[in-house]
């Protein structure tokens, strides 16, 4: 797990978004979308390269704030552990 932070996170009410296969292509530019947005973001994907696309998130969407977890989506354990993990934060 890797939690970055870029720059300053400021609201009154924190919106999360969650978004498996973000370590590249369609998801990537959905936690993106999201993170421009204001949303906080986790980002899940089943390959390691996740944490690796939380420091381009960091570039692409400052002041955002994002949490990388290696997730499979196919395995109940790992959902039920990544949730947990969020929930956390």
């Amino acid at each position: 797990m890797a939690m970055t932070t870029a720059g300053e996170h400021q609201t009154s009410e924190a919106r999360v978004a969650v978004v498996t296969g973000a370590a590249s292509g369609i998801g990537f530019a959905y936690a993106e979308a999201f993170a421009r947005s204001g949303y906080d973001v986790a980002i899940l994907d089943v390959r390691d390269d996740v944490h690796r696309a939380a420091e381009r998130l960091s570039q692409r969407a400052a002041g955002s704030r994002h949490l990388s977890l290696i997730t499979d989506v196919g395995d109940e354990g790992s959902v039920i552990a990544s949730t947990a993990e969020i929930g956390s934060h």
